[in-house]
């Protein structure tokens, strides 16, 4: 097959320009095409991309120069390729300041930042960031560390901000930061109940806030795994509003958060 070939004429020697060749050969206007309506820029197949960096193996420095060179396959190739502990803080900021379409800033989340020893100082620094790209990567590390490293963190204070802003962020900032939500919940059920205390006794479920609803899912999820028993009429379901997605059953065993919808004022549950 083609890329099997442009991957075994690949090596720990090849240029950036080689690279960049066998990048430009796997190109597929229909996986552009499918990528471009996620927000990224690039169409070649990940299963390919992952060969070519495989076959360049664990190179800092290249990984640095395919990162120089702008182009989102080459970015990803260098993310595959670089060392995490490698990074100094200074350059863990610089890339995640050019980190700025969605499957290059996942990717330099989960396969750089993640793995490194900085990971809560970049995310401190991301969270005082005002570009919402950038603050959406510290919402994304925020929900790492609810669960590996909660005692870092504020979360009742995480939960005002949360309740405060999340409505209004834009689409990725808001789902970051609704996976920051969903963790809490899962993780740390004692300060979601907390939370809920007040809401479950309003004087109607339809003056329940969405941000109080999504938290009244995931303690009956919890309820629900856990075997306890559940009040009657928690959750107020209502009609969808526009944009709205039908969360899964919470049967599932996985927390309806998860398929909440991005748009401001569409959660419905």
């Amino acid at each position: 097959m083609m890329e099997e070939t442009l991957s075994s004429q690949l090596g720990p020697e090849s240029t950036v320009a080689e690279i960049q060749h066998a990048l430009a050969e796997l190109e597929d206007p229909k996986a552009r095409a499918v990528n471009e309506r996620h927000g990224d820029d690039f169409g070649v197949n990940l299963g390919k991309l992952r060969a070519i960096a495989k076959a360049l193996k664990t190179n800092q420095d290249l990984a640095q120069k395919l990162w120089d060179t702008m182009e989102t396959p080459s970015r990803l190739v260098a993310l595959l390729i670089a060392k995490p502990r490698g990074f100094t803080l200074e350059q863990l900021q610089a890339w995640s300041k050019e980190a700025s379409t969605p499957k290059v800033q996942a990717w330099f989340l989960s396969y750089i930042v993640k793995k490194t020893k900085l990971l809560e100082e970049l995310r401190e620094e991301l969270m005082r960031e005002n570009d919402p790209v950038q603050l959406a990567a510290g919402w994304e590390l925020t929900a790492h560390q609810v669960a590996k490293d909660p005692g870092r963190l504020d979360l009742p204070g995480l939960l005002d901000i949360i309740e405060d802003q999340m409505l209004d962020a834009p689409d990725r900032l808001q789902w970051a930061m609704n996976t920051t939500l969903a963790q809490i919940g899962i993780e740390h059920a004692a300060v979601a109940r907390t939370r809920t205390g007040n809401w479950r006794k309003a004087p109607g479920a339809c003056r329940l806030s969405n941000f109080a609803r999504m938290h009244l899912a995931i303690c009956a999820h919890l309820d629900q795994r856990n075997g306890e028993e559940k009040s009657p009429g928690l959750i107020h379901r209502s009609e969808p509003g526009p944009g709205s997605v039908k969360p899964r059953s919470l049967a599932t065993g996985r927390c309806p958060v998860q398929h909440l919808p991005l748009g401001a004022g569409a959660i419905w549950i």
